[in-house]
């Protein structure tokens, strides 16, 4: 499944997020990952979780990935230049179309980076960081 995205409002600022580049960063590195990560709206891979399993902003997640539609959403966020992917929370009471017909768990997730792979016998086991919040518009399966 994909969606299409946009930083809902108010837009936090990604600079002001805590541990989102290293102390010896460079304020123009910054600025520069910054710009490479925002953008008024994208087409991303999601990857589902239970409700039980929010990834909030800044925070970092060990994953192992191992089913096939998990393993192709990876190799299609790695062949990405920023290597990007939605972490979403799926809540099947409210999954519509369109944002307007999702319920609320299903109309924001969290903008992640993949920092690490490392491949398995079985699987492959990701380190994600959730860069910043977003929302959901538009939702399509593949």
């Amino acid at each position: 499944m994909i969606a299409i995205i946009s930083n809902p409002p108010p837009l936090i600022s990604l600079l002001s997020i805590p541990n989102l580049h290293s102390s010896f960063a460079s304020p123009l590195t910054c600025r520069r990952r910054r710009f490479q990560i925002c953008a008024s709206s994208l087409v991303l891979p999601l990857l589902p979780f239970p409700i039980d399993q929010v990834l909030i902003p800044s925070e970092v997640k060990s994953l192992h990935l191992y089913e096939a539609r998990y393993i192709a959403l990876l190799e299609e966020s790695l062949f990405q230049k920023n290597k990007l992917f939605v972490h979403f929370v799926l809540d099947p009471i409210g999954l519509g179309g369109t944002s307007a017909e999702a319920s609320f768990a299903a109309r924001y997730g969290c903008l992640v980076t993949i920092e690490k792979v490392e491949k398995l016998d079985i699987g492959a086991l990701v380190l994600i960081r959730g860069v910043g919040r977003v929302k959901l518009l538009e939702f399509r399966k593949l």
